[in-house]
């Protein structure tokens, strides 16, 4: 395939698929769906159409952690500290064993604690809406379970920072270094950003037909700068719409805004180029099928563990567990700093197979809408947290 048909095809994939996976009542597999369609570009498409679609996908990247960032709105202090407690738990439970198994594989250490760490996030904007449809026993649980699934997201970008620090650094002394330069980036970010959320507000003001290209440019500059200051562009987006997560314009969150770019277009192709670093052969190889396998053997683990002990910090049934871990969009943050690496391509492929697995699974098990008896519609706070 060349270019142009691919970009055909592509345009086609962005009119069909969400309607699609809207009426099987799961429009959180959208996602995945473009994952499979890159897949089969990848077993078509020539080289000039692979490097198009690579290229533009880098800023699909940006504008997903941007997105990621945009539906984060930080909780009070003492929500925060349970939060992030029990996350914490959830993640020290399961990377070292995650990451044992990678080194027994023949992968690195930091390698495989950062597939580790992804593995064990949670994508709060995949698995938002099956937070809302699901049957929680009252609103504080509705509430907890929020905010566990947004420390879960908030500690794996952290971490896969950190470790992508060690993986671009030839010496450990160079670690605190990179991480000193992330800091600073971070608070400059901090410092600035309520000034460039009222500046994005001015801009919509006086503007009706540019609102996308303006907050558009403005995410790409300020990703710019922050490479230019030792962070990497997406991780910039993401602590940029972190802390302007709580901007509006005329009551509408920035991520609607910016949708007609980001979700329906940058975003998609994106998932897209992922699908196409997998060679059809991969998902039938043994990598395919240790993917497969680790991921059903991972969501058995975590019901276990619900059962006996995490139940305890977030009651429900068997199925409640589930709502933290689809984990897709993070894992494709992981795999894109896996690529930028030396790091074998088979821990890249199973880790996005992995990613792949757990999300479709979990999202099919979950209800896909509303319960015949619905929770009154009085938490509002709870659900603009991450719309």
């Amino acid at each position: 395939m060349t270019p142009i048909e691919v970009t055909l095809f592509v345009i086609l994939l962005l009119m069909i698929v969400p309607g699609i996976c809207r009426k099987l009542g799961h429009a959180s597999l959208i996602y995945p769906v473009y994952i499979v369609a890159g897949i089969l570009f990848g077993a078509l498409a020539d080289s000039h159409a692979f490097s198009l679609l690579t290229e533009v996908g880098e800023f699909g990247f940006i504008i997903l952690l941007f997105t990621i960032g945009l539906e984060i709105d930080l909780p009070n202090k003492k929500e925060s500290l349970t939060a992030l407690r029990n996350a914490s738990f959830w993640m020290l439970v399961q990377i070292p064993g995650l990451t044992t198994v990678g080194v027994m594989l023949g992968f690195d250490l930091v390698a495989s604690l950062l597939a580790a760490t992804a593995l064990c996030a949670c994508s709060v904007g995949m698995t938002y809406h099956a937070w809302q449809n699901y049957p929680h026993r009252d609103e504080e649980t509705k509430r907890n379970t929020l905010l566990w699934m947004v420390a879960l997201e908030v500690l794996a970008v952290l971490l896969i920072a950190t470790a992508d620090a060690k993986i671009k650094s030839a010496h450990y002394w160079q670690i605190p270094l990179h991480l000193i330069g992330i800091m600073i980036a971070v608070a400059l970010i901090a410092y600035c950003a309520q000034f460039l959320a009222k500046l994005i507000n001015r801009l919509l003001e006086f503007t009706t037909n540019w609102r996308v290209h303006f907050i558009a440019l403005l995410v790409f500059a300020v990703a710019a700068i922050g490479e230019r200051l030792g962070l990497s562009a997406p991780k910039t987006a993401f602590f940029f719409g972190l802390f302007i997560s709580g901007a509006t314009h005329e009551g509408v969150a920035m991520e609607q805004h910016l949708r007609p770019i980001a979700q329906q277009l940058l975003i998609p192709i994106f998932f897209v180029s992922l699908g196409i670093l997998i060679p059809p052969g991969v998902v039938f190889s043994w990598i395919g099928l240790i993917g497969l396998i680790a991921a059903w053997l991972m969501l058995g683990l975590r019901y276990v563990l619900y059962k006996a002990w995490w139940h305890r910090w977030l009651p429900g049934n068997d199925k409640t567990f589930l709502i933290v871990c689809p984990n897709l969009t993070i894992v494709a943050v992981a795999v894109k700093t896996l690529m930028s690496s030396a790091v074998k391509p088979e821990l890249s492929q199973s880790l996005l197979i992995m990613g792949f697995v757990i999300s479709v699974t979990s999202i099919f098990l979950l209800p896909k809408r509303q319960p015949a008896v619905e929770i009154p519609a009085n938490d509002e706070p709870a659900t603009e947290a991450a719309s």
